[in-house]
């Protein structure tokens, strides 16, 4: 605006709004981080001060040329924390379709393993987490299914270690599907506490059982493997899943960085984890092809040990809360660890686009925001991201970095982002 006609400080703020759409600010102003702006314009002798007006100076132009085009609305439109969480959800759901699809068409038992791997997360993602407080009694129906099922799993594990011949995939796929079924059911619909030591010791031994019996067939299975009957629709699948999830990787990342928004850069590592997950499915696509059948069998071992050891995580943290947060929502958090070094970095580059800072300001900053409050994770689950002085230990890495990509300089010993680095 102020390049093409001269303008005060509330054209300024109109301007900077227009171009930020809905980004929020950290810690400033609108009204004083586009005062700042201008004053630090000034100050580098791109923008020129008559009374209450600004104006360009022809070394605008060259930072302009240099700054190049502002981002296209198209982009911008479809860059908000609303609408990425939408897409990230059709974009689970359609791979999650195309992997059992995949699956029921290719026989390949890692596509098997990623699908339940992803349907349990972005469960986890649309279900509101609550622990039950009904009394065990009362699930008498539950109880009945779940002695079915494991009934069900216990007359395919007998004869399938009897066979001397190889297990069927379909038989080790039902087996597995079972197992997470099991898992599942006793999981949600139970109380996370025992309410006696008696029930929890026979929880325990249930939970023990049920995995001697699945593992017992996968290890049966991998002695005598079976090809997998379409080892190029499996490879097919994996490549393009995982490009989807890389797009949606990047995408959720930007839109993250953008927001300063921790529930996407979450998400991102999430898909990050999913495309190793796809790729190795891919691998074991071609393994297959060339007569190495393990490590499809493998990845099925591999997800049931993942799942038993989030399970029992959850229920130690059940048993051992002194406070009356969901358990559920205390393995989040500890989850969300992974990703709050990424986050806490594009924190403090955005904190300090907004103003300059040092040191101690970026901590107290830091402290009002995240040592006492939840960010948010999913709709209904917030969690505590630094209790433990992350940010502290690590800032000094985080603003050596930033002088190491000269994307922040020092100035009256505080950081602060050049001009022509920033992007409104």
């Amino acid at each position: 605006m102020i390049h093409e006609k001269k303008g005060g400080l509330k054209e300024a703020v109109k301007t900077v709004t227009t171009a930020r759409k809905d980004r929020p600010l950290i810690t400033s102003t609108l009204k004083g981080y586009t005062l700042q702006l201008l004053l630090q314009l000034t100050k580098r002798g791109f923008l020129e001060k008559k009374g209450n007006q600004w104006a360009a100076t022809p070394e605008a132009d060259v930072l302009i040329a240099d700054i190049g085009k502002p981002e296209g609305s198209l982009l911008r439109r479809y860059c908000t924390p609303a609408r990425c969480s939408s897409i990230s959800v059709s974009v689970k759901l359609s791979v999650l379709l195309l992997c059992l699809i995949g699956y029921l068409t290719g026989g390949s038992f890692s596509l098997l393993a990623a699908a339940v791997i992803l349907l349990l997360d972005t469960s986890i993602t649309l279900h509101p987490l609550y622990v039950s407080e009904k009394s065990d009694r009362s699930r008498w129906s539950t109880k009945l299914l779940l002695a079915f099922l494991s009934a069900a799993l216990l007359g395919l594990t007998i004869p399938g270690m009897i066979t001397p011949l190889p297990l069927s995939r379909n038989w080790i796929s039902l087996g597995f599907l079972l197992f997470v079924s099991i898992l599942t059911l006793a999981i949600t619909q139970f109380q996370l506490v025992a309410p006696s030591k008696k029930k929890k010791k026979f929880r325990f031994a249930y939970y023990i059982f049920v995995a001697g019996m699945m593992f017992a067939l996968l290890v049966r299975g991998t002695i005598s493997p079976l090809p997998v009957p379409d080892s190029g629709l499996t490879f097919t699948v994996s490549l393009l899943t995982s490009s989807l999830f890389f797009l949606l990787f990047l995408y959720q990342k930007m839109t993250g960085r953008a927001f300063t928004a921790f529930s996407l850069i979450y998400l991102s590592q999430s898909s990050l984890r999913f495309i190793i997950i796809l790729l190795i499915t891919a691998a074991a696509a071609l393994l297959s092809y060339s007569g190495i059948y393990h490590l499809d069998y493998l990845s099925l071992v591999a997800t049931g040990v993942v799942l038993y050891s989030s399970i029992f995580r959850i229920l130690n943290i059940a048993e051992s809360r002194n406070n009356r947060r969901n358990p559920i929502e205390l393995w989040l958090e500890g989850q969300a660890k992974s990703a709050r070094k990424h986050f806490f970095f594009i924190w403090v580059h955005n904190l300090l686009k907004e103003q300059p800072a040092a040191k101690s300001e970026i901590l107290a900053e830091h402290a009002r925001n995240y040592e006492r409050k939840k960010a948010g994770l999913h709709k209904n689950v917030h969690v505590f991201l630094d209790r433990d002085g992350f940010l502290a230990e690590h800032l000094d890495l985080y603003l050596s970095n930033l002088l190491f990509d000269r994307k922040i300089i020092i100035e009256k010993d505080r950081f602060t982002v050049p001009v022509d680095k920033k992007r409104n």
